[in-house]
């Protein structure tokens, strides 16, 4: 859908820039009722900077200023999830909230992984390293959480005269600050919710419950927003219109025509013995309605999406078959696809946008920052010099959104502290005895981590699960004649004349006269000898090379699957 809605939007604007389109009031974007386009057609014309009003009768609901009350309300409501609650504190229509808070919110909530929960948002800053912007946005989250304390005490049980009271003082306080409109909806829909109070029944709702009123009442009503620009409108709007150019999207097999919903009072057969509006009634009228406005425009563009993800469509009945062709509009981009496209030059021609002063070229540049090299580090580089430098010279973390999980670092960390502890002591003799001791060792580490129960449950459990193949894995190692010898083994070498390498080897196992050396993986693992010979994969070859200079014999050198 959202191809088919950038094709129309780079024909439009194709048409006002080589001058056959004098104005966008002149045209119409239309769609089958019942479907997404109104919303997607709006975003995607903005992003190409064509003026565009969606000229549907909604109700108030959907307006910006009582959609943030609403999710205002709701995030309370709700133990404060993410995206509600993000778009409360980004929102115009609060006034006091801080300005550094709004701008920051949106890229630091997704990067910190919240998901809700009061106490996850005041303890989020703790992810976030610069400590000036951490105190800025803990003040912030704080003042807004003492600011909607009022409504977080009564949010389980309360009348609704007190929703009302801590609602609207709530609103003040943040300065909720709209248009006199729609100050006045809001109003409206409050005394309306009022009535229900004077109702028998219950006298105490949840906030919750509360909000579902308002939003009711909100939803009952409707609008329609008069602006200039291009007009995008549902299908049965369109009576009477004759546009100087006329956009048809959506039309795809199954929506248009469509068929009425089925009426269990008076079914079609009954509808047809007394002459009322049956099945064939309902297609004829569609069809009249679809050629009528096809022929009111001498320009007139019908489109349909071929395909969503791996759903293919086929075009409308009301389509001429065979006769569809793949619209192409060459030169005609958004900011966007600008920067998508720029993004794919050479790097060479781009090395110009770093620009650095001599004495930081200095810093860089010199031996107390390259050396000694972390031997990680090495296979970072050969994967992207360009993100090595960024990332790792600049210190310059790339955008992201973090996903509910526990971090790859943070996890093998954990593993390592529990494999450290488990072979404590010497080899494992029975997987029974490894169970009890790994479930202590679990219970004790885990403990000191603020991450949330759900995972510190799931670690112990995939661990235990997988005891048995350590215990047996173990049982080998011990049969072949080595031991632990040396577990978080730092070493830092000359491996070759100038070059210094530093590194932590996760596990030195020794025999009679040679060592083992175990790299532990909790994550998916690509390393072989093939992989290694094409020297892309350097990390123990480098370790290998590292205790070989320092007079140690390595009989082998190998990867120990966590996963």
């Amino acid at each position: 859908m959202e191809e088919e809605i950038e094709s129309i939007a780079r024909h439009i604007k194709n048409l006002y820039i080589t001058g056959h389109m004098k104005t966008e009031d002149s045209v119409i974007v239309t769609f089958p009722a019942s479907q997404d386009y109104p919303e997607l057609a709006e975003r995607v014309f903005s992003r190409y900077g064509l003026p565009a009003t969606v000229s549907l009768n909604r109700p108030p609901s959907r307006r910006s200023a009582q959609r943030d009350v609403l999710y205002l309300l709701e995030s309370v409501a709700e133990d404060f999830p993410r995206s509600k609650f993000t778009t409360v504190l980004m929102s115009s229509s609060f006034k006091n909230i801080p300005e550094t808070l709004r701008r920051r919110i949106p890229s630091l909530s997704l990067k910190s992984g919240i998901i809700k929960g009061k106490e996850a948002w005041e303890n989020f800053s703790s992810s976030i390293e610069d400590k000036s912007l951490a105190e800025s946005m803990k003040d912030g989250i704080a003042r807004i959480f003492r600011t909607l304390g009022g409504l977080i005490d009564i949010k389980a049980a309360a009348s609704i005269e007190v929703f009302h009271e801590e609602t609207k003082k709530v609103l003040t306080e943040l300065g909720f600050d709209t248009s006199q409109d729609d100050a006045d909806i809001l109003e409206h829909a409050l005394q309306v919710v009022g009535i229900i109070s004077e109702l028998p029944g219950e006298k105490t709702i949840s906030l919750g419950r509360y909000t579902e009123f308002l939003r009711y009442v909100l939803s009952a009503s409707e609008y329609r927003r008069e602006e200039e620009g291009i007009q995008i409108m549902d299908f049965s709007e369109t009576e009477g219109l004759e546009p100087d150019y006329l956009y048809f999207c959506g039309l795809k097999d199954g929506v248009m025509p469509s068929k009425p919903r089925i009426d269990h009072i008076l079914p079609d057969s009954v509808r047809t013995e007394y002459r009322l509006i049956n099945m064939n009634k309902h297609l004829a009228a569609q069809k009249l309605n679809f050629l009528r406005i096809t022929g009111s425009s001498t320009n007139t563009h019908l489109s349909y999406p071929a395909v969503d993800g791996d759903k293919l469509f086929l075009p409308s009945s009301y389509l001429p078959w065979g006769r569809d062709v793949q619209e192409s509009v060459f030169g005609v981009f958004c900011l966007e696809e600008l920067q998508t496209r720029n993004g794919t030059e050479m790097l060479s021609d781009s090395i110009k946008e770093i620009h650095l002063d001599k004495a930081t070229k200095e810093r860089l540049l010199g031996r107390e920052l390259s050396m000694p090299m972390r031997v990680t580090d090495i296979d970072y580089y050969k994967k992207c010099p360009r993100r090595f430098f960024v990332e790792k010279i600049l210190n310059i973390e790339p955008p992201g959104i973090t996903e509910y999980e526990v971090e790859a670092k943070l996890l093998g960390t954990l593993i390592h502290r529990i494999m450290e502890k488990l072979l404590d002591g010497g080899p494992i003799e029975s997987t029974l005895e490894a169970r009890q001791k790994a479930s202590s060792i679990i219970n004790d580490i885990i403990r000191d981590y603020t991450i949330d129960n759900y995972w510190k449950k799931l670690i112990k459990e995939v661990f235990l699960e997988i005891l048995p193949k350590i215990v047996e894995l173990e049982s080998q190692f011990a049969k072949e004649g080595f031991i632990p010898y040396k577990l978080e083994l730092k070493t830092e070498e000359e491996v070759l004349p100038g070059v210094m390498l530093k590194g932590k080897i996760d596990r030195l196992d020794r025999g009679d006269d040679a060592f083992r050396l175990i790299d532990y993986k909790t994550g998916s693992v690509k390393i072989g000898s093939a992989i290694i010979k094409k020297g892309k994969d350097l990390q123990l070859p480098l370790y290998a090379a590292m205790l070989k200079s320092s007079g140690m014999d390595i009989e082998k050198a190998g990867i120990y699957s966590l996963k």
